[in-house]
């Protein structure tokens, strides 16, 4: 799982001089964000490797015997690791949390900030992914390598927002 938060400090004044900026960038981080957010995750972290490489690996024997006992082999992909992937979007500013709350949990962000995180929700993740990652997916290619880079383009993207939500404040006083 991955986490961004950015403080509204971080934009001097804005938060004292501009509470209508606040408010448009509240609905920018759902309305423009949010959705180039998860089309980052889909490109970049969904898709799967190449074939799994044999023999498999497993991290334990009783890992083994679990697999064997609860699957024919060979194990086909089913897409519902690349459909689990999820971005939660927590926006305080001014006038209380707005927020994009995943099935799994609910989460509160401390006033004047921006809390994103991406994350899969299916079972297996966290035995595919790291940091719990059987090494027989390791060698398959399973890896979070582009995390990273979903981190530098939403900050990017938040960064980008900003001006808009001052500008839309000041067209609207």
């Amino acid at each position: 799982m991955f986490e961004l938060t950015i403080g509204a400090a971080r934009v001097p004044k804005l938060r004292d001089l501009f509470p209508g900026a606040l408010r448009a960038m509240e609905a920018r981080t759902q309305n423009n964000i949010r959705p180039r957010v998860e089309a980052d995750v889909t490109d970049l972290l969904a898709p799967y490797p190449g074939p799994v490489v044999y023999p498999f690996q497993f991290a334990t024997i009783k890992s083994r015997k679990f697999y064997f006992a609860n699957f024919k082999p060979p194990y086909i992909r089913t897409l519902t690791l690349q459909q689990a992937w999820f971005v939660q979007i927590s926006a305080t500013f001014s006038n209380g949390p707005l927020a994009l709350l995943g099935a799994l949990f609910q989460q509160q962000t401390q006033m004047g900030q921006i809390q994103i995180v991406i994350g899969n929700s299916a079972d297996a993740a966290r035995y595919v992914y790291p940091p719990k990652q059987v090494p027989g997916h390791e060698r398959t290619g399973w890896n979070l390598d582009n995390g990273a880079e979903i981190i530098i383009r939403t900050r990017d993207y938040v960064y980008q927002e900003w001006p808009f939500a001052l500008t839309e404040a000041i067209a609207a006083n």
